[in-house]
């Protein structure tokens, strides 16, 4: 523990059900006690990354208030056992587990310095994320589009080829753009921020970064019963309240749209029969629609009773979620292995547990952006079936990634 924390790698944030001012306040308060919570940051790509992650607190009502951080990728558990693997281009661990060590807290005399440094560095973070954006200093960020447009228009052919010849009904294909700029991490999450309205996940070690706006939770556990939310249907939203309806009509009555979303529903019970007692899963909630800055969703909630509370096992079954894959779903997945680079944490999961293993929540990492240096790798996928247009479906995948793009 003292060797980690002296050789401390960087800092984490997790943006959830609270905010991040009351998260600093509250390890300031640790702080001014003499106390400090250390979490503990492994991959799989090495044995232990020295880093400690310092801003994690939920209040003394929250249900995940002892719950420790967890990141896996979009085929953690290598379903596809036949397939070689590619890397991935942001380089970033195949799982992330973060360790809470609430009950271990300590100090060490001989780290003052250390530490006094870090209370100064979670200031100036305090004053970047409360004070308003400056309007007078220019950024940029350059873009290769029509590259990526090819290179979506060969994998979509290939694709539509697939299925006409009947060997998948539908399959999640994405695209990514690399996009070079000069912002600060922290100046772009809060500028994206404000453009979208999906749950907050800012991830930063060492010197990678996760900036991810996710619309989608992939599953709830709750005691013994296991919540999903698949997500498919898209469409803008509309400059008026009249016109944003009408829009929202047109999705509801787009048999492209309905088909793609009651397949997904289908994929959703399948997962989570394998793991649920018999006839105890259930569609709770259908087509219910949830509104975004840029973008609008069909969202349908389904439930089931499992058979044991292993949340392990409940990923693996249940993950990567359909809404990243197709039908079917292996053969989709071994498609999108041929066709595109390792999806690393894309597609992939980030929530917490609680320690007692009976409460936690994961959400799908999508509309995400990983940050090297001065680039940024921002990537989305939509769900082409036989009715698809190639027109629409790019212009899909622009739609999503406008919470980042948007100047």
């Amino acid at each position: 523990m003292n060797m980690l924390f002296k050789e401390n790698g960087g800092l984490a944030f997790f943006l959830g059900n609270y905010n991040i001012y009351n998260a600093f306040n509250s390890l300031k308060r640790k702080l001014n006690n003499r106390k400090y919570s250390s979490f503990l940051f492994k991959s799989k790509n090495s044995a232990v990354i020295r880093s400690n992650i310092e801003i994690m607190s939920f209040s003394k009502k929250s249900k995940y208030k002892n719950s420790m951080l967890k990141v896996y990728d979009y085929i953690y558990h290598e379903k596809l056992k036949n397939i070689k693997r590619k890397g991935n281009i942001e380089n970033i661990g195949d799982y992330i587990l973060i360790f809470n060590n609430r009950n271990r807290t300590f100090v060490s005399i001989k780290e003052e310095k250390k530490l006094k440094g870090k209370i100064r560095m979670l200031k100036i973070l305090y004053q970047v994320l409360s004070t308003k954006l400056a309007k007078t200093r220019k950024f940029f960020y350059s873009i290769s589009k029509s590259k990526n447009k090819k290179k979506y228009i060969y994998k979509y052919n290939i694709i539509k080829n697939y299925i006409r010849k009947g060997i998948v009904i539908q399959c999640q294909i994405g695209k990514e753009n690399i996009i070079r700029s000069n912002m600060e991490s922290l100046r772009l999450l809060k500028l994206c921020k404000r453009n979208d309205i999906g749950s907050n996940i800012y991830i930063s070690y060492l010197r990678e970064l996760i900036i991810c706006f996710t619309p989608e939770v992939l599953v709830t556990i709750e005691n013994s019963y296991a919540y999903m939310y698949p997500i498919a249907g898209t469409i803008k939203r509309g400059i008026s309240l009249i016109l944003d309806k009408i829009y929202e009509r047109k999705m509801l009555n787009d048999k492209k749209e309905l088909s793609e979303h009651i397949m997904l529903i289908d994929i959703a019970r399948n997962d989570l029969n394998s793991i649920s007692k018999i006839n105890t899963v259930v569609v709770k909630k259908k087509f219910l629609i949830r509104k975004f800055f840029y973008v609008q969703h069909i969202v349908s909630e389904i439930k089931s009773h499992i058979k044991k509370v292993n949340q392990k096992k409940v990923l693996k079954r249940i993950s990567p979620s359909g809404t990243l894959t197709g039908s079917p779903k292996i053969k989709s997945m071994e498609i999108i292995k041929e066709l595109e680079n390792n999806r690393g944490n894309y597609g992939g999961c980030i929530g917490f547990d609680s320690i007692k293993k009976h409460i936690g929540m994961f959400f799908v990492t999508i509309r995400a952006a990983f940050k090297k240096g001065n680039y940024l790798i921002i990537k989305s996928a939509s769900g082409i079936v036989n009715k698809s247009k190639i027109k629409m479906e790019y212009r899909e995948l622009n739609n999503k990634m406008k919470v980042f793009l948007k100047k």
